[in-house]
């Protein structure tokens, strides 16, 4: 098609809407490269001819296609995770082309009110922050066969949808391996827990607890797993003096130094969840590359012809990025090997 375009003096592609007999091309101009490309012995891959018609016809059905992300307010405030998540995901959408909508279930008087007003915009593609409880998903009585929908963030209640969120559990275990390299013994992990218990808890006990069986009890101290009380971590750091303290966000940094304790210089601290601005050692929750894959697997489904709940759900997670911060300073010279068992 090069040589083709070359001989004519036009660009490849207007050779290949000539050669499809694209309107956009003027007849004159038509009959001059198809003669070329008889002359040059051009014979089109009707796989390619496919393919390329295949994404010309998606592009086309795609052209100002708007996407809606569906909010589920709580006690009449909007829940900061799913907040967080609007301007990243316009963002995207934007970048991408399209268009953002954003609902919030709370104003509408059903969810058979809300499917209609989707419709009567023609919305195709739907985004669901993590789902807060399990009334929220019973109260989301769509027909989800009508939609391609997706899942952000891990919530107290699994969807039956794709889901894209953050690996929790990694996060978790590689704040701990950082803390271990680092030279830091009796690491204190805190996770907290929601009431009732969160899945994403779950995630982060579970990582803590696994770490402590492969690393020893020397390494680490028991597992703060009550509610997010202050009156309980005090009384855990007191009762058995962890080297290292690692918790859910740096809420839990600022109660330690009102009490007195010398972060970094007797005792290091890291967070799970921080951003990307912090001088607090941790790792960064990147929501936009969240946003970035929640977009990029609604559209693709979109372009598949994927309707309603998926027979296999699929699980997508973003591992979190190492924030240096000040807060866990090396201890030793050299990093302290892991054991073999969790390489990898």
């Amino acid at each position: 098609m090069r040589e083709i375009a070359d001989e004519a003096g036009v660009s490849l592609s207007t050779v290949s809407l000539a050669l499809r007999g694209d309107r956009r091309v003027r007849p004159e101009l038509q009959c001059r490269i198809r003669a070329i490309a008889d002359e040059l012995g051009y014979r089109p891959d009707p796989a390619f001819s496919e393919l390329a018609a295949t994404r010309w016809r998606h592009r086309r059905s795609m052209r100002g296609l708007v996407l809606a992300l569906i909010l589920h307010r709580q006690t009449n405030r909007l829940p900061s995770p799913q907040q967080g998540f609007i301007e990243p995901l316009r963002n995207t959408v934007t970048a991408r082309g399209y268009n953002l909508d954003v609902f919030d279930m709370e104003e509408y008087r059903s969810a058979s009110r809300l499917q209609k007003v989707l419709c009567n915009r023609g919305i195709r593609g739907l985004i669901l922050p993590a789902i807060p409880t399990l009334t929220h998903l019973e109260a989301l009585d769509l027909d989800f066969d009508k939609f391609t929908t997706v899942s952000m963030g891990v919530g107290r209640t699994v969807t039956p949808f794709h889901t894209i969120g953050h690996n929790i559990f990694r996060n978790t275990r590689r704040v701990i391996e950082e803390a271990w390299q680092r030279g830091y013994d009796r690491i204190g992990v805190a996770p907290f827990s929601h009431t009732p218990l969160a899945r994403e808890d779950a995630y982060r006990i579970g990582s803590a607890l696994y770490l402590r069986e492969v690393l020893g009890a020397d390494a680490t101290i028991p597992v703060l797993t009550s509610p997010r009380r202050e009156d309980d971590l005090l009384e855990w750091f007191h009762t058995h003096q962890p080297q290292a303290v690692i918790t859910h966000t740096a809420k839990a940094y600022w109660l330690l130094k009102e009490q007195g304790i010398q972060i970094p210089e007797k005792t290091g601290f890291a967070a799970l969840n921080i951003a990307h601005t912090s001088s607090i050692s941790g790792s960064i929750v990147e929501i936009q590359v969240v946003a970035d894959a929640a977009v990029d697997f609604v559209l693709a489904q979109i372009r598949q012809n994927a309707w309603g709940i998926p027979l296999h759900r699929q699980v997508i997670q973003v591992d979190g990025v190492w924030n240096e911060g000040s807060t866990l300073p090396w201890r030793i010279e050299q990093p302290r090997p892991l054991p073999e068992i969790i390489e990898g």
